[in-house]
């Protein structure tokens, strides 16, 4: 399995979290909207540890099973700092977007516990309740 996020410019941080009868484990943080950094997540690979202070990107390191009760939970800080207001659509600059995207092997299948846009917590919304927001 690997795992991204994918966010815009005024995006500072973008966190993944996976929770499993009710623990929630941090599984991909990443600073970098422009450049963003995806994690392999098997039994060979060693990825790194997230640093917030240093604004250093890493994961969690084995095999990222996502079970049918999980839940995936995602979050972008977003630092709005121009002078206007910034809608959710695919402009780099002057929108944001907070998607998870990675790729995966097993049983799930196209559209099952994936799709939608994340709020805060990584609650599905549709799209033009997400803009209302």
């Amino acid at each position: 399995m690997s795992m991204y996020g994918h966010d815009h410019a005024h995006a500072t941080r973008f966190s993944i979290w996976r929770e499993r009868g009710g623990e929630r484990k941090l599984v991909y943080e990443d600073f970098d909207w422009f450049d963003p950094t995806s994690f392999a997540y098997n039994s060979v690979t060693d990825n790194p540890q997230p640093d917030r202070d240093l604004l250093l990107p890493g994961a969690s390191s084995g095999i990222l099973d996502v079970q049918t009760d999980d839940v995936v939970y995602w979050e972008c800080e977003v630092v709005n700092d121009s002078e206007v207001y910034l809608p959710y659509r695919n402009e780099a600059l002057t929108g944001e977007m907070c998607n998870i995207f990675g790729d995966g092997i097993g049983g799930a299948r196209w559209g099952d516990n994936w799709g939608g846009q994340g709020d805060s917590d990584g609650v599905e919304i549709p799209i033009d309740e997400y803009e209302a927001r």
